[in-house]
């Protein structure tokens, strides 16, 4: 299941499922709108097998986990996507869905990072119910790709996709900067979350999914 948030961008949602379309991809997904902002989604069109869901406003990462442990929580996979990325490798759903496999995390090349951590990534169903969330809900937006990245890299399941381009058209990539940016929170105030969590968290976290995938 793709999970696709976005707030007060339907120009880049457009773009997003009309290079969904282009590349063949047959993932189902649900496009999460914010509450008193859907309206202007309505001529957005959607593809087959989507489903548009409205919710309160929250960070991203909230948004994520919710989707996953709340709503849809017997998922085989769920894909972390962005309104502002391009899919642009055929069957890019397919081939992520298929490295991940239920018990791992697969990512794309993003065209910014380069595979250093991974940006958006494909997260296998037992993975995450194992983990207990797809992006830790500690932190705001920033860092929670680290973290999952941290885990899987651990255990030797992450999986890095060089060759299937997923772009990611963020403002320092070619894309504009706009008030969702802005609104995003504190990098450092994450940041911060983050190195905490290695320090106390992440062996506690760790040996959760290990003992649960690997026992």
């Amino acid at each position: 299941m793709i999970i696709l948030p976005s707030r007060r961008r339907p120009a880049l949602c457009a773009r997003f499922f009309q290079a969904y379309a282009a590349t063949g991809a047959v993932e189902p997904g649900v496009l999460i709108l914010e509450r008193g902002d859907e309206a202007s989604y309505a001529d957005v069109q959607r593809p087959r097998r989507w489903e548009t869901w409205v919710v309160e406003p929250s960070g991203a990462c909230k948004k994520f986990n919710d989707a996953a442990t709340v709503f849809a929580p017997r998922e085989d996979r769920y894909f972390v996507c962005a309104d502002d990325l391009v899919p642009e490798t055929p069957e890019w759903d397919a081939r992520l869905r298929a490295a991940a496999g239920a018990c791992g995390v697969s990512f794309a090349n993003d065209g910014i990072q380069a595979g250093a951590f991974p940006t958006h990534p494909c997260a296998g169903g037992d993975f995450v119910r194992a983990l207990g969330y797809l992006f830790n809900p500690i932190v705001a937006h920033f860092y929670s790709d680290n973290m999952i990245g941290d885990i899987a890299r651990a255990l030797g399941v992450l999986t890095y996709l060089p060759d299937v381009r997923v772009t990611h058209r963020h403002f320092t990539n070619g894309g504009a900067w706009d008030e969702t940016y802005a609104s995003r929170g504190s990098p450092a105030a994450d940041e911060a979350i983050y190195r905490e969590w290695l320090r106390t968290g992440y062996g506690r976290d760790l040996d959760r999914v290990r003992e649960a995938l690997c026992a």
